[in-house]
């Protein structure tokens, strides 16, 4: 596993611990693992075959009052780790647009293309808010 992919488990794992304290309920590390494996999208047949268990085994997770808590909170971290890298990545392609736009070699074509860029994510932007 990449380092991304390692603070994003760590990140999810995390959101699972703190689901914990929803209810008292004994913890079950299979369990954990297939709301972990639930909250990044995979489907309950793909999971059972992976984990080796039955497929009412991840329904009946998925059902269960204290583990869908759990999978709620590592959802809900999985889609705040990918928001953070979709800012970051916008941010750095408006830095590099911006580089185009300032760099006296780039070419006016290349330059124009870059501000049309800014403009229409600028105008994307300003309608959606």
């Amino acid at each position: 596993m990449d380092l991304e992919s390692n603070k994003l488990v760590e990140t999810i794992s995390a959101s699972i611990n703190q689901a914990e304290a929803i209810e008292k309920a004994e913890p079950s590390p299979l369990r954990d693992k297939i709301v972990l494996l639930l909250a990044t999208g995979l489907s309950a047949e793909k999971i059972a075959n992976q984990l080796g268990v039955s497929r009412s085994t991840v329904d009946r997770t998925k059902a269960d009052k204290y583990y869908a808590g759990k999978l709620s909170l590592a959802t809900d971290a999985l889609y705040g780790v990918a928001l953070a890298k979709l800012s970051l990545g916008v941010e750095s392609a408006i830095d590099k647009l911006t580089e185009i736009i300032e760099n006296p070699d780039s070419p006016n074509r290349d330059k124009l293309k870059a501000i049309e860029i800014l403009l229409n994510h600028l105008g994307t932007n300003y309608r959606h808010r």
